[in-house]
């Protein structure tokens, strides 16, 4: 299952997480494009514009240091959005969208003949590049090539959870040596845990997939790499020599928005099913989604936390806490939905520092304390009357 716009899954759980953790994605890679082709007129009277493209040699040059919002910043800043200004852009033709979506289309840094070269590469990262995102080999294939890639580089723990991602779906072609190479290199991680148990459920072995959802709510950190996909795709970018910054950021969006998912059926059926009856399990369901809720960092980990809460409570006939779920998901969609959002992400596309540090927060924070950083940077820029990036005409 991959994370595309507006595909519609055949379970409404699916659905509801593809489009709840693709519309910011979508968001910046349109309005990412805009800058370059910028009709647009400032609101307030211009007094500096930032307006030259940044190159990645120069982005390694400065040292980053960014400033995180505290938790009470973020609830405000999105609890009390028509309170709050942050400088706009107008857009000046509507003829301007459809050039966006056109060019969105087109992009592509890799092509085949990249590639190919990469196929044949020496360099880890190139040839890891090759095999999670090269769209004319099949999932097997893909696979295969993963067991070969993990067999020269076991200490690689984005191909050790990719491989997990790939065996949830392909069964038969993973033993309980793939599980353990896995728990080897990253065993300290909640969400390698639960994609552990959701592939023992794919197996029929239930108690397995028990003993794994356990330890999944045990532990008190949730990585589900999708920073690090798009981190991969920035360094292979900058070491073939692509030097505009704008298009590598635009570029590795595009892969954690395309980025495959375990599949997950099982384990929400699971919940679903025996939570009415088995205490233990309603329990054990709840603590898992509970503990991707406090330490899950993308908006697909919270979607999937809130799911099964909501798949127990269900079952239990608990009305409180299923309106505690339906207030929990309808702030979630809010704020993956912010208008702030859409403003703060706008100034990215004139203002490189602030691209660069939200870029930044993103891979080092994950993608909701990003999100909550550049809305609240932006309120702080747009404070300041001689700050106005937009181009002026």
């Amino acid at each position: 299952m991959k994370r595309l716009p507006m595909v519609m899954s055949k379970r409404s759980t699916k659905t509801t997480i593809v489009i709840a953790i693709s519309f910011p994605v979508i968001i910046v890679i349109i309005l990412l494009f805009f800058q370059d082709n910028p009709p647009l007129t400032a609101q307030k009277p211009a007094t500096k514009a930032s307006n030259e493209k940044t190159s990645f040699k120069q982005i390694k040059e400065r040292t980053i240091k960014i400033k995180l919002p505290s938790t009470k910043k973020q609830k405000k800043t999105l609890s009390t959005e028509e309170k709050i200004y942050i400088l706009t852009c107008d857009e000046k033709d509507a003829e301007n969208k459809k050039r966006v979506m056109e060019q969105f289309q087109k992009t592509d840094l890799f092509g085949n003949e990249s590639m190919q070269k990469f196929k044949q590469s020496q360099n880890e990262n190139e040839r890891l590049f090759y095999i999670l995102n090269n769209q004319k080999i099949t999932e097997t294939e893909r696979l295969l090539l993963l067991k070969d890639f993990v067999n020269q580089h076991v200490d690689n723990k984005l191909s050790q959870w990719r491989m997990i991602v790939s065996c949830t779906s392909q069964i038969s072609l993973c033993d309980e040596r793939i599980e353990q190479s896995a728990i080897e290199s990253d065993g300290n991680n909640a969400a390698l845990w639960l994609n552990i148990a959701a592939l023992r459920m794919e197996k029929k072995d239930r108690e397995g997939s028990l003993v794994a959802l356990e330890k999944s709510a045990s532990l008190p950190f949730f990585n589900d790499y999708f920073s690090e996909e798009m981190s991969l795709y920035e360094q292979v970018a900058i070491n073939n020599g692509y030097p505009d910054y704008e298009e590598i950021v635009l570029g590795s969006i595009g892969t954690y928005a395309t980025t495959p998912i375990a599949k997950m059926d099982e384990i929400v059926n699971l919940c679903e099913k025996k939570s009415k009856n088995q205490l233990e399990i309603a329990n054990l369901c709840i603590r898992v989604g509970e503990n991707i809720q406090h330490y899950g960092q993308s908006y697909f980990s919270h979607v999937l936390g809130l799911a099964l809460l909501e798949k127990v409570f269900q079952a239990q006939g608990n009305t409180l806490e299923l309106e505690n779920i339906k207030i929990k998901k309808d702030n979630l969609m809010k704020n993956a939905w912010s208008g702030n959002f859409a403003k703060a992400m706008e100034l990215t596309l004139f203002d490189r520092q602030l691209l660069q540090d939200w870029y930044e927060a993103w891979k080092q924070q994950g993608e909701i304390y990003a999100q909550h950083y550049v809305i609240e940077e932006a309120i702080r820029l747009s404070k300041n009357p001689d700050y106005n990036p937009c181009p002026l005409h």
